[in-house]
């Protein structure tokens, strides 16, 4: 299960009704952060899911609209006493962008471990395995696909034909032997895990539509609602939401949020039939309502 809240959509520059680019995953017992805009923590307060679980922040690019909350996340960790060391992760440059920001937080009683990803490169973090590749911006942009892999039921019915005590039943499950009894006995087939792609501040590339092929849920910018703003989008290497939308259908998803709308669309709502004639599972993220993804039964 994957909670997913949406603490910020606004592009550029916030307006008074729309904080910056941000979101926030809740994954089991940790949270990751992707984009970090102008004033995240102030709309993470508000959600009331606290701070000190964050385990991995994830930039799609250093633009400031994406990044510029970070020192205000720091001091906020350091307030709810974290002291497990925090990851931050981006495409290259973002070390050197973390390092200057930490100007304004230079003493924190916990470690920044950074690291520069590359085009095609894998991270793990806990059971969430991250893939990225390059995307088209102006300046060095990650699109991200997180997964998730969801381990086999236990069969509850051969661990009792077989008289195996229930208090191994847990550890079984988790895939760990006890006392004599391998864990691959008494699990079931293959399940689906579960996906969600991060695509921002970039045009459609076919290494991102490879990337988030079949994902359960993408994550994508929609600056431009207005189909007539397509030569804006080209220029200033954005989307519309047609053109996330298309994008959204070509890779198969299952659902479409968007978000990271221009200040000059004040209502989203009006373009949404663009996006929706195009690919019709798309919606505009919500910063007041958190969705989530539930594991298939199958």
């Amino acid at each position: 299960m994957i909670d997913i809240a949406f603490l910020g959509t606004g592009a550029m520059m916030p307006t008074a009704k729309r904080w910056l680019s941000s979101a926030l995953m809740r994954i089991d017992s940790q949270l990751i952060l992707l984009d970090c805009g102008e004033g995240t923590q102030i709309p993470w307060r508000s959600l009331g899911w606290g701070f000190k679980r964050l385990s991995l922040i994830c930039f799609s690019h250093w633009h400031a609209d994406h990044i510029a909350g970070l020192p205000g996340i720091l001091h906020a960790l350091a307030v709810a006493d974290r002291t497990e060391p925090l990851t931050i992760i981006g495409p290259k440059g973002t070390r050197n962008i973390v390092t200057n920001l930490r100007e304004l937080a230079p003493v924190l009683p916990y470690d920044v471990v950074c690291a520069d990803l590359a085009d095609g490169q894998h991270w793990q973090q806990g059971n969430v395995g991250i893939d990225v590749c390059a995307g088209n911006h102006q300046v060095p942009v990650l699109v991200y696909r997180f997964s998730i892999a969801r381990r086999p039921a236990f069969q509850v019915d051969i661990a009792e034909e077989r008289g195996v005590p229930r208090e191994a039943w847990s550890r079984l499950a988790d895939g760990v032997d006890v006392d004599g009894w391998q864990a691959g006995e008494f699990q079931g087939p293959p399940r689906r895990g579960l996906s969600v792609g991060f695509m921002t501040d970039t045009r459609p590339t076919q290494a991102a539509l490879t990337l988030l092929q079949g994902v359960d849920l993408l994550i994508s910018e929609g600056t431009y609602g207005d189909d007539a703003d397509e030569a804006n989008a080209i220029q200033n290497k954005h989307l519309t939401f047609r053109e996330a939308a298309t994008f959204a259908s070509e890779a198969g998803v299952q659902r479409l949020v968007l978000t990271h709308f221009s200040p000059k669309m004040e209502t989203p709502e009006q373009y949404l039939p663009n996006a929706q004639s195009a690919f019709p599972a798309t919606e505009l993220a919500d910063p007041g309502q958190p969705s989530t993804l539930n594991f298939l039964d199958s």
